[in-house]
């Protein structure tokens, strides 16, 4: 953190009142990391206060529901048992339910003189007003010069990691601190792979570890890509497999979101090289010479599709029908995407 960061956050940590602080950005692990960062500048806090003092609010099932904000309350109830603050982290703030969110407010408005609420968001104006407006919030930038060292260190390379170092901290951390040279050739195999084998080796993937991550991602890529290029035939072929595939899979809808968001950062691809010259911006650097060689045939379309992928990724329940939101993932791909 700079300085001035680290002075603007010790001249709140030393308020004696309750206060709500919001970090806002694109990477969710990385916000989170900021936001324990701030726990720890509190030079009165000690690691062995945590189970007390500390209590960390993130979703589960992809939403943080009421349950939850009553942990909060009733987390809030006493006093801290060492030092003079209590801090609640509630990281993914928008994945709040509208029950979650209204009964967040009153904690929100009148926060024990002892609490420090510190709230995490990818998707600052989704919020409630009120939560806006009763947060001191900061909007974090990115740590590019890590993406640059990332650069350096896999070179040519990097090119099959980028885009999922770029969406997730965690993983930006991983690749920098360990040597995943062996996970891009794996990376790279997938291209090769017939589509059966592509998701056989889709459904292997069990976890949530970085390198699960990456290879989730270039699954969906390779889908993606094999959707875009080949008939209508091999559209339901493919779009049959993969809901048979999903359907058997532990969270379905949690995938599908991943999906969206890929076919998202796709289509910001191509939006770059075909109406700016900020390549430097470009996500999915393995797919360039392909991105390259399509156009979006219809801007407005497209436009809608990528907000569309957006609040998919961001929606907090999943009760919609999952076989639909697939087929229009794949159809909106092979749609939007066109020869040049």
């Amino acid at each position: 953190m700079n300085e001035t960061f680290l002075k603007t956050l010790e001249n709140l940590i030393h308020l004696d009142k309750g206060i709500t602080v919001a970090f806002i950005g694109k990477a969710p692990s990385f916000l989170l990391q900021r936001a324990f960062e701030f726990v720890r500048s509190d030079t009165k806090w000690n690691s062995q206060r945590e189970t007390e003092d500390l209590l960390v609010v993130q979703p589960s099932s992809g939403n943080i529901g009421i349950d939850d904000i009553l942990d909060v309350e009733r987390f809030l109830l006493h006093k801290p048992a060492n030092g003079k603050k209590k801090y609640v982290v509630i990281h993914r703030v928008e994945r709040l339910t509208p029950e979650a969110s209204n009964a967040f407010l009153k904690t929100l408005e009148e926060p024990p003189e002892f609490a420090t609420l510190i709230l995490t968001t990818t998707s600052w104006e989704s919020l409630l007003p009120t939560i806006r407006s009763r947060s001191i919030f900061f909007e974090m930038d990115y740590p590019y010069e890590m993406l640059d060292a990332l650069k350096k260190k896999y070179r040519e390379d990097v090119k099959y990691i980028y885009a999922g170092c770029f969406e997730d901290f965690e993983v930006l951390k991983h690749c920098l601190d360990n040597d995943v040279s062996q996970l891009i050739e794996a990376l790279k195999s997938f291209e090769q792979l017939n589509f059966q084998d592509l998701v056989t080796k889709f459904e292997k993937l069990t976890d949530s570890r970085p390198e699960e991550y990456l290879m989730r991602r270039k699954f969906y890529l390779e889908v993606i890509r094999r959707i875009v290029s080949e008939g209508e035939h091999e559209f339901f072929k493919k779009f049959v497999v993969l809901k048979k595939t999903l359907n058997t899979n532990g969270n379905y809808f949690h995938t599908l979101q991943e999906i969206a968001a890929v076919l998202g950062t796709l289509i910001h691809d191509s939006f770059i090289i075909s109406r700016t010259s900020r390549w430097n911006l470009i996500q999915n650097l393995e797919l360039l010479e392909w991105l390259m060689d399509l156009d979006l045939k219809n801007t407005a379309e497209s436009e809608e599709v990528f907000l569309w992928c957006q609040r998919l990724s961001r929606l907090k329940i999943g009760s919609l029908n999952r076989d639909l939101i697939l087929h229009r993932i794949l159809y909106s791909a092979r749609e939007i995407f066109v020869k040049r």
